[in-house]
C-alpha cells in the first residue's frame, strides 16, 4: 500500500510546513542566544544554545529538512564539546559558529520555499495497520499441500475465524497490505525454497507498521529453521502432523491478547512541532497520546492521565529528561511506567547514563514511524503482560493467606488466624476503649455423636454448625473461628456483654433449629450447643488470655449447668480491673 496520497501523509506534510514557516525564527533564535552569549559569557546560556540546536537538529531529521539538520548537527556537536570542555572559547570556535549561523539561515530560508511549493514528501513505513482492530477473526494459511490445507481451514473456520488460503506466497504480500489478519499461517517450505515461508514473512513485516501475529508450520524441526521463524517475527513454530486443536488454541491466543484498550503514551518534549508529529504517528496507529511540553508539568498530567509509557527527550529547559525520570522513579506507584528516551544523544556513555536514571530504552533521533510505533507496542506490550502476571501473584497471595488462616474441614478461620486476630482486636478495642467479647461454643455430647453415626457423618454436623454460627454472624469485623475439634469460636469487636449474649442466643437457636439428630444425646434428641461468653474493655497493660480464660470458665459452667445453654462470665468493666467472680447463667434450655 503505498500511501504517498493517504490522510496520514497529508497530515503530516500540514505538520512539516508548519514546522518550515518557523524555520527561520528558530535559527534567529539561536543567533539572539549566541550574541547575547558572546556579551557575556555563561554556562546556562551555553546549555540553552545547544538545547536549542539540538532540538532543530532532531526535528529538522524528523520533518525531513536534511541541509538544516547536517548544519544543526555539526553546530550541536561543536557546542557540545565546548560545554562539556569547560575551556575558553577560541576565535577559531566562534569563526565556525558564526558561520554554521550563516548558513543555517540559508538552508532555513530554502527549506521554507521548498516547503511552500506544495510537494508532498512521504515519510517512510508510515502505513498503518488494522491489526488491532476489534473482532478480528481474519486468519490467513499459507500452505501448498491442498488436502492439508483443507482441512485446517475447515477446522479452523469452525471455531469462528475466517480462513483465507494461499497455495503460493506471491499473493499474500498484496492481500496483507489490503486486509490486514489477525493472523498468519504458513509452511516455512514452500514452492519458492525451504525457507520461502519465513523469507516472505520477513519481507512483509517491513512493510505494515504493527507487526504481524505469524505462526510457522512444518516439517522442519532444525535449527535453521527455528531461528529463521523467530528473525521473521514468528511467535509459535509446530511440526507436522500438526494438532489442530493446539494450533487453534494458539490462534485464540493470538487473537485473544490483542488489547482491548488503546495505550495510553505521553510524550515529553519541549518542540511542539516534533511532539505533534509523534502524537499523530502514534494516535494513526490506534494509541492514545498526549503532550507535555514544559516537562516541570509533568506530574499533573502522571496524576490525570495515567500513562502505560512515557516517551521523553533528553534535553529541556528547566529539567533535562535524565533529571525527569529519575524524579518519577522517586514515586513507587510510578515505578512500572516505562521510560523510552526519544533524542539525538549519540554518545553512548550519556545514553547509559539516562537508562541507570529510570530510563528503559533509548531511541534516537530521527525514527521512522514504523519503528517508533513498533519500540513502543513492544514496551507497552510487555508492561501489560508484567502487570497481569502481577495482579495473577497478588490474587494466588491472597488465595494463600485464606487457605492459611482457614480450617480445611469447616472453611471458618482457623486457630491461628483466631489468636492473630483476638490479639489485633485486643489491641484495637484498647486504643479506642471500646468493648470486646468472645464467645466460646462446645458441641454437646459430639463424641457420642461420632461413636454412633461415624466420623464422616461427624465431619458433615461440624460443617453445619459451622454455617449456622457464621450465618449468626453477619458484621465484617466479627470472626468466626474452629477453636479445636468441636470447639468454635466468636470474635466480636465493639460489642459489649449484651449484645455477645444476644449473639450467643441467636447461635445456640441456629444450631438447634438445624435438628441434626443425636440419638445418644442426654439432654436432647439433635445436636446443641453450649456457649460462654466474656466481655471487657481491653486495657493495654492486660493480654487476650483474660478474655479467653473467662469466656472458658463461663464454658464450663454452661456444661455443669446442663449443657444447651449460654453463661456470661465475670464482667469486668476493663481488663485492667480485677476481674469478679460472679457467673450470670442464661438458661434457654
Amino acid at each position: 500500500m503505498v500511501i504517498s496520497s493517504s490522510p496520514v501523509q497529508e497530515q503530516l506534510n500540514v505538520l512539516r510546513q508548519g514546522y518550515a514557516q518557523k524555520l527561520p525564527e528558530k535559527v534567529r533564535e539561536i543567533e539572539v542566544v549566541w550574541k547575547l552569549l558572546l556579551e557575556q559569557w555563561n554556562q546556562d546560556a551555553l546549555k540553552t544554545l545547544h538545547r536549542l540546536t539540538h532540538n532543530l537538529n532532531g526535528t529538522s531529521a524528523t520533518f525531513g529538512f536534511a541541509a538544516v539538520r547536517n548544519l544543526a548537527s555539526t553546530l550541536e556537536t561543536l557546542l557540545k564539546s565546548i560545554t562539556e570542555s569547560g575551556i575558553q572559547l577560541t576565535t577559531e570556535q566562534r569563526v565556525q559558529i558564526d558561520a554554521s549561523l550563516d548558513a543555517l539561515k540559508q538552508a532555513a530560508i530554502a527549506s521554507y520555499q521548498s516547503a511552500q511549493s506544495g510537494k508532498l514528501v512521504e515519510f517512510p513505513n508510515a502505513r498503518y495497520s488494522s491489526l488491532q482492530a476489534k473482532d478480528n477473526k481474519l486468519v490467513f494459511l499459507v500452505e501448498d499441500d491442498t488436502m492439508l490445507a483443507q482441512n485446517l481451514a475447515v477446522q479452523i473456520g469452525q471455531r469462528g475465524y475466517s480462513v483465507r488460503t494461499f497455495l503460493r506466497l506471491n499473493e499474500l504480500k498484496q492481500a496483507v497490505l489490503e486486509t490486514p489478519p489477525a493472523a498468519i499461517i504458513t509452511d516455512m517450505i514452500l514452492p519458492e525454497g525451504s525457507l520461502a515461508g519465513a523469507n516472505s514473512i520477513s519481507e512483509i513485516q517491513q512493510l505494515v507498521q504493527t507487526p504481524l501475529s505469524v505462526v510457522f508450520i512444518s516439517s522442519r524441526d532444525d535449527m535453521e529453521a527455528r531461528l529463521s521463524a523467530v528473525r521473521a517475527g514468528g511467535t509459535h513454530y509446530f511440526t507436522k502432523p500438526i494438532n489442530a486443536g493446539q494450533l487453534i488454541d494458539t490462534l485464540d491466543e493470538l487473537t485473544a491478547h490483542k488489547p482491548k484498550e488503546p495505550f495510553r503514551i505521553l510524550i515529553v518534549d519541549d518542540d511542539a512541532p516534533l511532539a505533534a508529529f509523534y502524537t499523530l504517528i502514534l494516535e494513526k496507529a490506534g494509541m492514545v497520546a498526549t503532550t507535555v511540553t514544559n516537562p516541570l508539568q509533568l506530574m499533573e498530567s502522571l496524576v490525570n492521565f495515567k500513562p502505560e509509557l512515557i516517551l521523553m527527550d533528553v534535553y529541556m529547559p528547566s529539567c533535562n529528561g535524565m533529571e525527569l525520570a529519575a524524579t518519577i522513579r522517586q514515586q513507587n506507584v510510578y515505578a512500572g511506567i516505562p521510560i523510552v528516551f526519544l533524542s539525538t544523544e549519540s554518545n553512548f556513555d550519556k545514553q547509559l547514563v539516562a537508562m541507570n536514571l529510570g530510563g528503559d530504552d533509548f531511541l534516537t533521533k530521527p525514527i521512522q514511524p514504523r519503528h517508533l510505533v513498533s519500540a513502543v507496542t513492544a514496551r507497552v506490550e510487555r508492561a501489560r503482560q508484567l502487570n497481569k502476571l502481577y495482579h495473577q501473584l497478588e490474587e494466588a497471595n491472597q488465595e494463600l493467606q485464606h487457605l492459611a488462616g482457614s480450617d480445611g474441614l469447616t472453611q471458618v478461620a482457623n486457630r491461628r488466624r483466631f489468636d492473630t486476630c483476638l490479639d489485633q482486636e485486643w489491641r484495637r478495642m484498647a486504643r479506642e476503649q471500646a468493648p470486646l467479647s468472645l464467645i466460646l461454643c462446645d458441641v454437646d455430647f459430639f463424641k457420642s455423636y461420632n461413636d454412633t453415626y461415624g466420623h464422616q457423618a461427624g465431619d458433615d454436623g461440624l460443617r453445619q454448625v459451622a454455617r449456622a454460627i457464621s450465618g449468626s454472624v453477619r458484621r465484617p469485623a466479627d470472626l468466626v473461628a474452629r477453636y479445636g475439634g468441636e470447639e468454635f469460636a466468636v470474635i466480636l469487636p465493639n460489642t459489649d456483654a449484651e449484645g455477645a449474649i444476644h449473639i450467643a442466643e441467636k447461635v445456640r437457636s441456629e444450631v438447634k433449629a438445624l435438628e441434626i439428630a443425636n440419638a445418644n444425646s442426654q439432654i436432647n434428641n439433635c445436636l446443641t450447643l453450649s456457649l460462654g461468653v466474656a466481655s471487657t474493655v481491653p486495657c493495654s497493660e492486660s493480654s487476650p488470655v483474660i478474655l479467653i480464660s473467662e469466656a472458658d470458665k463461663a464454658l464450663y459452667q454452661a456444661k455443669a449447668q446442663g449443657r444447651d445453654r449460654v453463661v456470661l462470665g465475670s464482667i469486668p468493666v476493663s481488663s485492667c480491673q480485677k476481674s469478679s467472680q460472679n457467673i450470670f447463667t442464661y438458661d434457654k434450655a
